[in-house]
């Protein structure tokens, strides 16, 4: 495997932990934010990035396989956010001003897919438009 898909795969996974965050951060995934997810990886995310890995999937895609690996395994969100401001500040020039948008675009309309957004899913909103914004 090259350096580049090595980079992508990662970059995809990281945002996947970023988003499951999002989700599961009142404790419990729903199943309309894991729709929401879905129908934005499909409308935006995919016209976004049109890239694949050697066997043929779309970079894009592993954030849905990433997610649904850590609902299974009951993933901690705690460190989603610190795990996250490392990984930008490794791989800075992979979060451009369009990725940066659709990032907070997609956290956004998780934590807003069920109800509406809790005092938890705000904070972790506002942590990350601070690290999407240093």
């Amino acid at each position: 495997m090259d350096k580049s898909n090595r980079i992508s795969r990662a970059f995809y996974q990281q945002l996947a932990r970023l988003f499951y965050a999002v989700a599961a951060t009142d404790g419990k995934v729903r199943k309309e934010e894991e729709e929401e997810l879905k129908k934005i990886v499909k409308n935006e995310w995919l016209n976004f990035d049109a890239s694949f890995d050697e066997y043929g999937i779309d970079f894009v895609c592993y954030i849905l396989i990433t997610f649904d690996w850590l609902q299974e395994n009951d993933w901690g969100v705690k460190r989603a956010i610190s795990d996250f401001k490392t990984y930008r500040k490794n791989n800075k020039d992979l979060f451009t001003d369009p990725i940066n948008q659709l990032i907070l675009k997609t956290s956004d309309a998780i934590a807003s897919a069920f109800s509406q957004r809790n005092k938890s899913e705000l904070v972790l909103l506002n942590q990350l438009k601070m690290v999407l914004n240093s």
